[in-house]
């Protein structure tokens, strides 16, 4: 989603002329146009492979802004958007857009005919002003929030089992010129902590709360951006420790995840799991282990790019993947694969050799009971 430095309220981040943020990107990513691309051979793929084990293969959804407590009336947005040249007829095209967005999301869900079984969806609750600076609507003009709620409780409806609601952090303060996450504090914290609460007044406690995702990657690797979405190990267990000590007070019946690791990062989670020093609070851990080949030695943070956080070496992905369920069964915890997926994002998703790879690593997992959430090479349109 780019950001037009030339439509920016100066007064939500008066930070924002540190860094170039002509061309930043929601997340990394960039929403593409509607196109009903589900219905052509890329996500017929997907729904292919989810559908040859729909007990332990699932799809990921893509990255929405939870912004409020429920939609914004017009006159809301209007006002938020003052200076910035937002009409009337700005919002109803966003609206509209979002209206269609809904549509494919639910016709896609109906492809599976009930059997989708485990769905993992990406909400990033507004804490702080950078959260609005980084993620604009897709034209750049204007926010509105999709209707996350019920995209979940459309899931329940027809079906899904598991639910997985990735709970993303995008505050992210200035350090060395670049925009750098940080674990919310104070009003922050509170602010994640009852959006997450008022998510799960809505939808039941019978979901998966991940708290983050991927906060052991260092660096990522564009050079004309760099930003840091490093947490180290015990920064990150006081804050999940914290979070979920109050949300468990109300909700005692939720499942709750630390953030997947980026890559197969079993010394991360180790870390992270041995500061936490409670297993009873930790109910899921998770990695997303992109790799070149089904069993190729995963990446695990040590590269010359600059990802991550390194030292352990498996020889292989099964290695990895053995060491990670070890790691999971002596904190009494259950591991999944929250992101899989081969091929680039240029390519078109889950053809031909990509494909294969993809639904041979899920059914390889799923053989030793692990749940895998397949990731949609350029994001699904909702």
């Amino acid at each position: 989603m780019n950001n037009d430095p030339g439509n920016h309220n100066e007064s939500i981040n008066p930070d924002a002329d540190k860094w170039d943020m002509s061309d930043i990107k929601f997340n990394g990513r960039k929403h593409e146009k509607l196109n009903n691309r589900f219905l052509t051979g890329e996500y017929a793929a997907e729904a292919e492979t989810i559908l040859s084990d729909p007990e332990h293969i699932g799809a990921n959804f893509s990255e929405v802004l939870v912004d409020g407590r429920v939609n914004k009336s017009d006159e809301q947005l209007l006002m938020e958007n003052q200076g910035r040249g937002i009409t009337l007829s700005d919002i109803a095209q966003a609206r509209g857009r979002e209206a269609q967005k809904m549509s494919e999301f639910r016709e896609y869900v109906d492809s599976f005919g009930g059997n989708l079984k485990h769905a993992r969806l990406h909400a990033s609750p507004v804490i702080s002003p950078f959260c609005l600076e980084n993620s604009q609507d897709s034209n750049g003009d204007i926010i509105v929030t999709p209707d996350f709620i019920e995209q979940i409780q459309y899931l329940q409806k027809s079906g899904v089992e598991d639910i997985i609601i990735t709970a993303s952090l995008l505050h992210r303060e200035p350090i060395d010129n670049k925009p750098t996450l940080k674990a919310p504090e104070g009003e922050q914290r509170e602010k994640y902590i009852e959006m997450i609460e008022y998510l799960v007044d809505q939808v039941g406690d019978n979901v998966t709360i991940e708290l983050g995702n991927e906060t052991n990657m260092k660096i990522v690797t564009d050079k004309k951006y760099p930003t840091s979405d490093y947490i180290p190990p015990a920064e990150y267990a006081d804050f999940y420790k914290d979070v979920a000590g109050n949300l468990k007070k109300k909700h005692s019946d939720l499942k709750l995840a630390i953030a997947g690791t980026s890559f197969a990062d079993r010394d991360y989670l180790k870390l992270v799991l041995e500061n936490i020093n409670d297993d009873s609070i930790v109910d899921r851990i998770s990695i997303h282990p992109y790799r070149r080949d089904v069993n190729s030695a995963p990446w695990t943070g040590e590269r010359e790019d600059g990802f991550g956080w390194g030292g352990y070496n498996p020889e292989s992905y099964d290695e990895a993947e053995d060491d990670i369920i070890e790691l999971a069964k002596a904190h009494q915890t259950e591991f999944f694969v929250g992101e899989v997926q081969f091929g680039s994002r240029n390519d078109q998703f889950l053809t031909g050799q990509a494909r294969e790879k993809t639904a041979i690593s899920c059914q390889n997992s799923a053989k030793k009971g692990i749940t895998s959430f397949i990731w949609p090479g350029d994001n699904l349109p909702f």
